[in-house]
């Protein structure tokens, strides 16, 4: 019996070939996949910036804000807010990877107060909590990413 052996030229094209497979077999698989924008409305976004940019100024020394993990995971709102009474503060929790995942919560909250927000129910996974409040000195905004 005769061993089948290959030369060079062969095996040239035989890895040609497979490598072109697997090049459009990852085209194919990349194609399918599903991509989510982090924001649709990106670019009016990117010219406001400037105004988040101004409410996050001195924004920390008006609320501190904690997370705690485990089972029952929260984040513990601590207002430094002076002589305030009932602050609406409004919660956008978002979620990197599934914006179908995203809402809004508002809670109130009072000077000197220290309130427990549950995140327990929320998906494992990275989360951005941003606080957004008005008081007679204008807007603030504090960004906080926990991992849940």
């Amino acid at each position: 019996m005769k061993k089948f052996k290959l030369n060079w030229g062969y095996r040239l094209m035989i890895f040609t070939v497979i490598f072109m497979v697997f090049i459009i077999s990852m085209v194919t698989f990349m194609l399918r996949q599903d991509i989510q924008l982090v924001d649709s409305d990106y670019y009016e976004k990117g010219i406001a910036y400037q105004k988040e940019i101004d409410e996050s100024k001195n924004a920390d020394k008006l609320l501190r804000i904690d997370y705690n993990g485990g089972d029952d995971a929260s984040l513990q709102l601590e207002s430094l807010l002076p002589g305030y009474n009932m602050i609406p503060v409004s919660i956008h929790f978002y979620r990197p990877s599934d914006k179908s995942l995203d809402f809004i919560d508002q809670v109130f909250i009072s000077t000197g107060e220290k309130m427990h927000y549950s995140v327990s129910k929320l998906e494992k996974g990275i989360w951005k909590a941003t606080f957004l409040w008005s008081d007679q000195s204008g807007s603030h905004r504090i960004e906080n990413s926990f991992t849940r």
